[in-house]
């Protein structure tokens, strides 16, 4: 849909404008770069909180619909309460990235346990949803945003390589970048869960 196209041409022209930042202004020194790019990362974090608020007001409101019966009603407080333990482990995330100086998910070569711990909470999550989720769409958006698998990359010198999901997503990456990525995905949870709300309305 239209708001939803209107989201991703937003996050892309961000990413963009930090990309550029990093590698084609070499000409600027870095501490008027850094904040630049502290700039950028400070409207996209706001802008993330201010959608989460509106989409959790939006849920509360359609939870207290007159139009859901006890059937519906009990699949969409299931639904609601796997969302609000996974959010708040997110949050549990995020605290500990804050706390931490590198990944608290990597240590050297080795995905730590907290890291291990992280696959398992999305994995489970999204299985879990997925018991209760029938429309084709919305179920493929959710193993789509909450897929865990280890990537395949091609490598110039050994081909095709199988990496960790955790090293693809993590390794070497800036922990503000990782704390967007928590955020984001704080907001797909709230915004496929009011999807499926909508769904359940219209039946």
């Amino acid at each position: 849909n239209v708001s939803c196209n209107y989201q991703k041409m937003r996050i892309l022209l961000y990413i963009s404008f930090i990309t550029i930042i990093f590698s084609c202004n070499s000409e600027i020194e870095k501490p008027q770069q850094t904040e630049q790019v502290d700039y950028v990362f400070d409207i996209l974090d706001k802008d993330f909180e201010n959608d989460i608020a509106f989409l959790s007001d939006k849920l509360n409101i359609n939870l207290k619909s007159n139009k859901l019966d006890s059937s519906k009603f009990k699949k969409i407080k299931h639904y609601d309460n796997l969302t609000n333990d996974y959010i708040e482990f997110l949050s549990e995330v995020e605290n500990e990235f804050k706390l931490k100086e590198t990944s608290p998910f990597i240590n050297g070569y080795q995905t730590t346990e907290f890291g291990e711990k992280y696959i398992s909470e999305t994995k489970i999550y999204r299985e879990e949803i997925l018991k209760i989720v029938d429309n084709k769409d919305l179920r493929r958006l959710i193993k789509f945003k909450f897929q865990t698998d280890n990537p395949i990359i091609n490598d110039s010198i050994h081909g095709s390589v199988m990496v960790s999901h955790i090293d693809y997503y993590f390794k070497g990456v800036d922990k503000k970048l990782s704390f967007l990525y928590f955020k984001n995905k704080k907001r797909n949870a709230i915004t496929l869960e009011n999807e499926f709300l909508t769904d359940l309305l219209l039946e």
